[in-house]
């Protein structure tokens, strides 16, 4: 499979639902060696603009995408339908895996996250800013055995920025961020994303 681009919807120069820069996901583009097609909509409109962008890719070549949805049938019909509508396949390689073996993996290889929006209705504020590594990724799944909790965030109990792993070129670090609260989020207001200068913290 050859990945040529990443594809964005920003509203304003924010990812909405995560909360982060536009800034931030250009460096991710960057460090993957990927070229990002951002568009910019609000929830109005964001199917329509969702669709042009696609159709622009296959104008390109494309034939297809890659999507992390892991269980959710209703989004991925959104998104089989959407693809098709623009002439392009739709392709879930992480559909019906286990949770906590891909967060497992996800951890044992080394990638690096944070998690940048939580839903105060299921997680306190301790959680905002975590960085997801393997002592997180187990207290997810602890949290799992609840009734209803995805401890991957599958049903938008949180959120993420991924600021490296084996397919970066370079890892990212946070500059600075600090908490709000809007519209039963928790989130972390990120003012700058760098490339990392060495492991470490990633802000």
């Amino acid at each position: 499979m050859n990945v040529r681009y990443a594809l964005t919807v920003h509203e304003g120069g924010y990812i909405s639902a995560h909360g982060v820069p536009l800034a931030a996901v250009e460096k991710q583009a960057e460090s993957l060696g990927l070229e990002l097609v951002a568009v910019e909509s609000g929830w109005k409109d964001y199917e329509i603009n969702f669709k042009r962008a696609v159709s622009d890719l296959v104008r390109r070549g494309v034939t297809g995408g890659v999507f992390g949805d892991i269980d959710l049938q209703d989004h991925r019909d959104w998104i089989e339908r959407v693809c098709a509508d623009a002439g392009a396949a739709a392709e879930f390689p992480l559909w019906g895996a286990s949770y906590r073996d891909l967060l497992r993996e996800w951890a044992a290889n080394g990638f690096q996250a944070v998690l940048t929006a939580i839903n105060s209705s299921v997680l306190d504020l301790q959680w905002l800013g975590r960085v997801l590594d393997g002592k997180t990724v187990e207290r997810l799944i602890a949290l799992g055995n609840a009734e209803g909790f995805s401890p991957s965030g599958e049903s938008g109990e949180y959120h993420t920025l991924v600021l490296g792993g084996p397919p970066f070129r370079k890892n990212l670090t946070i500059e600075h961020a600090s908490p709000y609260y809007t519209m039963g989020y928790w989130k972390l207001e990120i003012t700058g994303v760098r490339e990392a200068q060495g492991p470490g913290q990633v802000y």
